[in-house]
């Protein structure tokens, strides 16, 4: 028998040759992701601000959004038909239900306060101008990231934003159903 030669212990996985070409990605590199939401770092401040002015179509009401005013009088007046006004249909919504889940917890204690209604009033109209804010933002930013055309954008924040008089009407509407359903539910507690 000719003699074996002595055989090193093993102190890993022998090595792989490389071949030739492209080297492989780990499995564990990051896909690509969008910039998140709420930044506008490849756009310019200019026409972020262009877009919010022609979304409010207001220069003066976007004066006041804009240095974040504190106390909004149409709100506090009017409540749910400027939010409806605004275009802020969801809000309106949930102002009015708020309001209705108010006066039916009032009723079922028998109570007749309206202190509750006039805390939301009160909230609303010191924190109306923020939410308004917000909202216009996160449209632009919507349509910024959508959109690549300077006269695109231009059209859907102007569409987007300003006022709708269906929107006093959609205000009106829910205002008359929550009242149906607060009597409702009065007429079957009696």
């Amino acid at each position: 028998m000719p003699p074996q030669p002595s055989q090193a212990p093993a102190s890993g996985p022998p090595p792989v040759p490389s071949m030739p070409g492209p080297s492989p990605v780990p499995s564990s590199a990051p896909s690509y992701m969008p910039p998140p939401y709420g930044t506008y770092q490849q756009y310019s401040e200019d026409e972020l601000t262009h877009l919010l002015r022609l979304h409010t179509n207001n220069d003066k009401y976007f004066e006041k959004v804009m240095r974040k005013s504190k106390w909004n009088w149409p709100i506090f007046l009017f409540g749910p038909i400027w939010l409806g006004y605004r275009k802020m249909y969801a809000e309106c919504a949930m102002y009015v239900g708020t309001l209705s889940l108010i006066s039916i917890f009032l009723m079922f204690l028998g109570s007749e306060s309206s202190g509750g209604f006039a805390g939301v009033g009160i909230g609303m109209a010191i924190l109306a101008n923020q939410i308004y804010y917000k909202k216009s933002k996160k449209v632009i930013d919507q349509i910024m990231q959508s959109h690549n055309d300077p006269e695109v954008r231009r059209n859907l924040a102007i569409q987007k934003g300003g006022t709708s008089g269906w929107g006093i009407v959609y205000a009106i509407v829910i205002f008359i159903v929550s009242v149906i359903i607060e009597y409702l539910i009065e007429d079957t507690l009696l």
